[in-house]
């Protein structure tokens, strides 16, 4: 009896741990649901630390912005104007490997909408997630 006791509680110990793992993509829809709760309170500084030192951010029509300081600039100078309200509307997230996920999504915010070409997200040594790459466009401004 003692032995079947223990063989269930190993079991359950299984299942739960496997109920909390979360994969690649779960940890990328996390790190990006933060990312926009920072935007839309305003907490530039969050922004900026998303993205790896030698990123770079092409942001049509504005430009291309390459590096962690300068995309920082460009979502302080954003979020200072007044930009929040932004939400992502049908994001579509791809694992490209372990380490590697892309997302590609409409949006919308208080001061525009447009699209996500290509969010590329990579896992660094640090155990982090950061942006990469982002690549994305500004269809509308209001």
């Amino acid at each position: 009896m003692k032995k079947q006791l223990m063989a269930v509680a190993i079991a359950a110990q299984m299942v739960f741990a496997g109920a909390a793992y979360a994969g690649p993509v779960e940890e990328v829809q996390q790190a990006s649901k933060q990312w926009i709760e920072a935007f839309n309170k305003g907490e530039y500084q969050h922004l900026g630390e998303a993205y790896t030192m030698e990123s770079t951010m092409i942001s049509h029509p504005f430009g291309v912005f390459h590096g962690r300081p300068a995309a920082a600039a460009f979502w302080k100078q954003l979020v200072s104007d007044g930009a929040s309200d932004l939400v992502y509307i049908e994001p579509k997230f791809t694992e490209l490997d372990d380490k590697t996920v892309v997302v590609e999504s409409r949006w919308k915010m208080n001061i525009g909408e447009g699209h996500i070409t290509l969010e590329k997200w990579v896992k660094e040594a640090d155990g982090v997630w950061r942006l990469e790459l982002d690549d994305f466009t500004v269809e509308k401004r209001y």
